[in-house]
């Protein structure tokens, strides 16, 4: 995962949990545009970055009217970027992310390129120093997940039918992810009190509890180990 959060700024590996990814319905291929937002990300209530995204319907990896893409740009610190990440994230027809890239800057520029297959993961990195490349055993479907590139979620994870509410599932590497459909439960977003859809994502480290609005848009993420909350702004602010 791309780290400009922590004290350290090198790379570590992506994470790539698997999990089922709600369809947001049936997509063009034409890159229509379906969303676009601002997230301001705070640590401990203090501004630390800001990141911009674009859903678009259509992807490279999906034939055909279906597919979705990703793409985020994200600034440490919002005022005065030394950090910066380009990141794009592309879905399948069945809303499952085929390929994700992300591009980091902080003097020297990391590439980080993705692929997701049905049996198999590889992640190629790429420095001034070279290219490595790893592989992991893959399931059926996936979510990805970054410690700075909040956009990923921007697709509501699907948890269980409504039901159950919850479902536990596998990591890529032995984690144990657990998504859990809580309901519509209110939370504060800036100055207001909405009653929002809360989410969680749960793996052995973390919680990301994710909020969203009757739309299907991320409105609000937190990270209560990190101290970390996301939420999204006008884009002006």
């Amino acid at each position: 995962m791309t780290r400009p959060l922590s004290e350290s700024s090198t790379l570590a590996t992506l994470l790539v949990i698997a999990a089922a990814i709600a369809a947001p319905g049936k997509l063009s291929a034409q890159q229509r545009e379906l969303d676009r937002g601002v997230l301001l990300i705070t640590r401990d209530a203090a501004t630390i970055g800001r990141e911009e995204f674009v859903l678009l319907r259509g992807s490279s990896g999906a034939p055909g009217l279906s597919g979705f893409t990703v793409t985020s740009t994200v600034l440490y610190p919002a005022d005065r970027p030394e950090t910066s990440v380009n990141a794009m994230i592309e879905f399948g027809a069945d809303s499952v992310p085929t390929m994700s890239r992300y591009e980091v800057g902080n003097g020297e520029v990391v590439r980080v390129v993705m692929g997701l297959g049905a049996r198999r993961i590889t992640v190629r990195t790429l420095t001034r120093a070279g290219e490595s490349a790893r592989e992991y055993p893959a399931r059926e479907r996936h979510l990805v997940m970054d410690d700075s590139v909040f956009a990923a979620h921007v697709i509501p994870p699907g948890a269980a039918g409504r039901a159950t509410r919850s479902i536990t599932l596998s990591g890529v590497r032995g984690e144990t992810l657990r998504v859990v459909d809580h309901g519509m439960e209110p939370t504060t977003v800036g100055p207001a009190r909405p009653v929002l859809r809360h989410v969680t994502v749960s793996s052995s480290t973390e919680t990301r509890h994710l909020w969203y609005d009757d739309d299907g848009r991320l409105m609000k993420l937190v990270i209560p180990t990190r101290n970390i909350t996301v939420i999204r702004v006008q884009a002006s602010q």
